[in-house]
């Protein structure tokens, strides 16, 4: 699929429909095996909708580089932008806001890793526990991921979602320490939907781990990090709520 984004004798139209199949392909894989209690058969085509808006929105030559060259350099990282991006939505439509937003916030959510095409993949790789200067190559990869997207013409929005994704709400996060309403609700949903899915995915560092013990270690390991209504609405989404 990278080779094919990359290629330049294939048409944009061909890598466009490649793109779009493989993110629903990933989608439908989350809504089946993660979301099994949460999405009806309508919920599930609106989130294959909001695949084809994002979708559209990064499809032009320079998008569809941009996904291929994060391919290229790490699969995971692409699809678990694509698994955030999914949590991300999900969670948003549960609070009403407008499909633009939603869009914009998907967008951000699957390019919200884009910068570690900057880090070498040892690091990324990396079985054991990193280094201080290993540590810092990794926290620089929202800035860069802007640097590498700037080419999109992202709105505000998305741009907040790469940049900002890895700040706290208790302002221990990085890159500006931003803290409490200071972070954009959409740029919460992504936060949290990242570490969500990292902890229930097998990494070279940890194997997966059981969504409630995902979830118990977000709210008592990591207490301060999450927004906690937003948090506990997600739980209540996992577990099947009518909320969307």
């Amino acid at each position: 699929l990278a080779g094919a984004l990359l290629d330049g004798q294939t048409s944009v139209a061909e890598k466009a429909a490649l793109f779009y199949h493989n993110c629903c392909e990933i989608v439908r894989e989350v809504v089946q095996k993660q979301l099994p209690h949460g999405v009806s058969a309508s919920q599930g085509r609106q989130l294959v909708r909001y695949v084809r808006d994002c979708v559209a929105f990064l499809c032009s030559e320079t998008g569809l580089a941009r996904m291929g060259s994060l391919m290229s350099h790490d699969y995971d990282v692409y699809s678990h932008g694509v698994h955030v991006f999914v949590y991300t939505v999900y969670l948003l439509r549960s609070l009403g806001l407008p499909g633009p937003v939603i869009v914009q916030a998907g967008v951000g959510a699957l390019l919200h890793d884009s910068g570690k095409e900057a880090v070498d993949a040892a690091i990324l790789t990396k079985p054991g526990k990193l280094t201080a200067e290993e540590f810092l190559a990794i926290q620089e990869h929202p800035a860069k991921g802007i640097r590498f997207c700037r080419g999109l013409s992202l709105s505000r929005l998305a741009r907040e979602c790469i940049l900002f994704h890895h700040e706290k709400l208790d302002g221990r996060g990085y890159l500006k320490g931003l803290s409490g309403q200071d972070i954009p609700v959409h740029v919460r949903a992504v936060s949290l939907a990242d570490v969500y899915d990292a902890l229930t995915s097998k990494r070279c560092y940890a194997d997966a781990v059981r969504p409630y013990e995902a979830l118990r270690i977000m709210r008592h390991e990591m207490s301060g990090a999450f927004d906690i209504e937003l948090y506990k609405r997600f739980v209540m989404l996992l577990s099947g709520a009518d909320l969307v």
